[in-house]
C-alpha cells in the first residue's frame, strides 16, 4: 500500500529561490519517485504551477496565512487550522514540516506521527548568532535585530514543535551541535540526513559551456541571493587586493541587498571586472558552474549546509569559502580552500590560485564523483524514508 505524506514549508522554489525551497521540491520528487503519495502545503500556487506539481504526481495546498518571504504571527497562528483542515479530508502517514513550518499548532492525539526538519537554529544562518554579532558594528547590530530580531519571538513556537515532533532530522554535524548547544533535550530524538540535490544528467563540458558564455581567462563565480549574510562584500574587498592579477568575477543572484553591492562594487572600481546578472536560467547555471575556474563562497553567518557549494562540486569546480557553519562539511577534504570570513584571509587564500591556475586544474579531477560518493540523493531519500518507516512500525 502506497504510504501517503503531507510535507510543509512556508515557500517553495516559485516563490522564493532558496536552497531550502528547492530541496522540499527536491524531496516531494524524490518521494514521489520512491512510491510515496506526497502532498505538499505552501503558500498558494498559481494554477499552472499546480497542475505542474500534480503531473509529477504530487498534490499541493495553499496556506492563506503564508508570506512567502517571510515568517509571520499570521503564519504562527493560522498554519495550525490549514492542517487540521487538510487532516480532516485527508488521510495522511506522516506529516512532516520544515523549520518554523508547524507553527503554533497542537496536534490532536490521533495526528499522524510528525517529523520536523532543522535547517539551522535561530539565529545560526542570522547575523544575530552569538560569533558574527560579537563583530558587527552598531549600526549594523541595530540593522540586524530589524531584520531578524522577530526570530527570538517565534523561538518559543520553534522549541514546542521540537518537543511535540516524533522525529527531528537534521542535515549537518555543524546543526547537531547547534541543537544540542540550544535545545539539548531534542537530541534523542534527531537523525542526521545528509541533504543532496536531484539530478538528472551529467553537468555540462567545460569548454562549450565557456564558449558558450564568452568566457576566456580566469572565471569567478559566486551564486545565491545577494543578502549580507551571504558575503558578497566581502568577496568583493578581498578581490580588490588582489586586483594585480587576471580574474573576471560573475556574481548570480537577486535580493535586497543588491544596491550596496552595487556600491561596493563602485567604490572598489571594480565595474569592469564584476558582472551582476539578477537571476538566470537552470540551463545557464549549470553552464556557468561547469565553466567557472573557482566558485566564491564567501558566507558571513553559519549555513546549516549549503546547496550552492555542493553544486559547484557536481559541477566539477572547486570552492574557495570560509570556514563557516557546515561548510567544511559540504567541502570535503579535496573539494577545495577555506579562509577565515574577513577580507585579508580570503584574499590570502585566493592569491596563490590566481596567481598559479594550475592549483585550480589539478583540483578538478574527482570533484563531481568525490561529492557524489558523500552526498548521493538515493541515499538522502532512502535516509528519509527510513525515518518515516521507523516511526510507522513503532507503537503509538
Amino acid at each position: 500500500m502506497n504510504r501517503s505524506i503531507l510535507i510543509i514549508n512556508r515557500a517553495l522554489p516559485q516563490h522564493w529561490a532558496g536552497g531550502l525551497e528547492r530541496h522540499v521540491e527536491d524531496l516531494a520528487l524524490g518521494l514521489t519517485a520512491a512510491g510515496w503519495r506526497v502532498h505538499l502545503l505552501s503558500a498558494p500556487l498559481s494554477p499552472i504551477e499546480t497542475h505542474r506539481y500534480r503531473d509529477s504526481g504530487i498534490e499541493v495546498h495553499g496556506a492563506p496565512c503564508a508570506d512567502p518571504h517571510r515568517y509571520s504571527l499570521r503564519y504562527l497562528l493560522g498554519i495550525g487550522s490549514v492542517i487540521e483542515r487538510l487532516l480532516a479530508r485527508e488521510r495522511f502517514d506522516i506529516v512532516h514540516a520544515h523549520e518554523f513550518g508547524l507553527g503554533l499548532w497542537r496536534p490532536r492525539p490521533e495526528a499522524p506521527p510528525i517529523v520536523l526538519s532543522v535547517h539551522g537554529t535561530i539565529t545560526s544562518e542570522t547575523p544575530l548568532h552569538p560569533d558574527v554579532y560579537h563583530h558587527l558594528t552598531p549600526g549594523a547590530r541595530i540593522r540586524a535585530w530589524i531584520r531578524y530580531g522577530r526570530r527570538h519571538l517565534y523561538a518559543p513556537a520553534w522549541r514546542r514543535a521540537l518537543a511535540r515532533a516524533d522525529a527531528i532530522l537534521i542535515d549537518s554535524a555543524f546543526s547537531r551541535g547547534e541543537l544540542e548547544r540550544i535545545a539539548p533535550a531534542a537530541i534523542a530524538k534527531a537523525r542526521m540526513v545528509p541533504l543532496a540535490v536531484r539530478e538528472a544528467d551529467a553537468p555540462p563540458d567545460r569548454a562549450p559551456s565557456r564558449a558558450q558564455l564568452g568566457w576566456d581567462g580566469m572565471q569567478l563565480l559566486t551564486i545565491g541571493r545577494l543578502e549580507w549574510a551571504k558575503g558578497h562584500e566581502l568577496a568583493l574587498e578581498a578581490l580588490a587586493r588582489v586586483r594585480d592579477l587576471p580574474w573576471r568575477y560573475t556574481i548570480v543572484g537577486e535580493g535586497t541587498h543588491r544596491p550596496a553591492i552595487e556600491r561596493t562594487i563602485q567604490r572598489l572600481a571594480l565595474s569592469d571586472r564584476v558582472r551582476l546578472t539578477g537571476r538566470v536560467s537552470q540551463s545557464d547555471k549549470l553552464m556557468m558552474l561547469a565553466g567557472a575556474d573557482l566558485f566564491l563562497w564567501p558566507e558571513r553567518t553559519h549555513p546549516a549546509f549549503g546547496l550552492a557549494g555542493l553544486e559547484s562540486l557536481l559541477a566539477g569546480t572547486p570552492v574557495l569559502a570560509t570556514r563557516r557553519g557546515a561548510i567544511p562539511e559540504v567541502v570535503g577534504d579535496r573539494g577545495g580552500w577555506l579562509a577565515d570570513p574577513d577580507p585579508d584571509s580570503f584574499a590570502a587564500a585566493l592569491r596563490p590560485l590566481l596567481a598559479d591556475p594550475s592549483f585550480l586544474a589539478a583540483a578538478r579531477p574527482g570533484l563531481r564523483e568525490s561529492a557524489l560518493s558523500r552526498f548521493a540523493f538515493g541515499r538522502m531519500i532512502s535516509g528519509v524514508i527510513e525515518v518515516y518507516r521507523a516511526l510507522l512500525t513503532r507503537p503509538r
